[in-house]
C-alpha cells in the first residue's frame, strides 16, 4: 500500500495536504453502487405510493363527509320547518289522519291565512318523486332545495294522545307526530 501525499494551495494561499491510501481514494471517488441506487429508490418509491395512496382515501373521504353534511343540514331544515307548521296548525277531528305511516299529511295553517281576508289555509305535506312538496291554497312548492337531497321515503305518524279513565273528547289534547325521512 502506497501513501500519496497532494499538496495544494488554494486562492487564500492556505496550503493543505491529502493524505490518503491509493485503494481509499478510489473506492470514495467511485460514489454508490447500482444494487445501492437500485434499493434506495425502490424503498422511496414504495413509501411514496404508500403516502399518496393514504392521501387521496383521505381526500375521497372528506368529500363524501362534506356532502352528506350537506345532505343532512338541508333534511334537518326542511323537517324543522314541517314542525314548526304542523305544531302550530289546526287538525279537523272529522278529518283526522291518524295511522301508522302517511304518505301525506294535511292540516289548517296557524300561521298563514288567505290575502284580503281572514280565513286560514290548508296545509299539505307529502313527497313527489325525490322531493318533499308543499302544498297551500293550489300552490306547491318544493321544500327540499338542494338537488343532492333527494328524499327517498316520507312518513308521517299522528298520535292522538287520550288519558285513560277520564271521559275527555279527543281534540281536547294535542296530537303529536313522528316524521321520518329517508334521505
Amino acid at each position: 500500500m502506497r501513501t500519496i501525499r497532494n499538496r495544494k494551495i488554494n486562492n487564500n494561499g492556505i496550503r493543505f495536504f491529502c493524505v490518503c491510501r491509493k485503494e481509499e481514494l478510489s473506492r470514495k471517488s467511485a460514489g454508490f453502487t447500482l444494487v445501492e441506487l437500485l434499493v434506495a429508490l425502490s424503498v422511496f418509491v414504495v413509501i411514496f405510493v404508500g403516502a399518496i395512496g393514504t392521501y387521496l382515501g383521505a381526500l375521497k373521504n372528506q368529500r363524501f363527509l362534506a356532502e352528506l353534511i350537506l345532505i343532512n343540514n338541508n333534511a334537518s331544515l326542511v323537517m324543522e320547518q314541517m314542525a314548526r307548521e304542523m305544531r302550530t296548525g289546526y287538525f279537523d277531528i272529522g278529518q283526522r289522519q291518524v295511522g301508522d305511516c302517511l304518505a301525506s299529511i294535511s292540516f289548517t295553517s296557524g300561521q298563514e291565512v288567505v290575502t284580503g281576508s281572514q280565513t286560514p289555509v290548508t296545509v299539505t305535506y307529502a313527497l313527489s318523486g325525490e322531493n318533499i312538496t308543499r302544498t297551500v291554497g293550489g300552490n306547491t312548492t318544493v321544500m327540499n332545495s338542494e338537488d343532492s337531497t333527494a328524499v327517498k321515503k316520507l312518513c308521517f305518524k299522528v298520535i292522538q294522545d287520550t288519558v285513560p279513565g277520564i271521559n275527555v273528547k279527543p281534540e281536547c289534547f294535542a296530537p303529536r307526530f313522528v316524521i321520518r325521512m329517508e334521505v
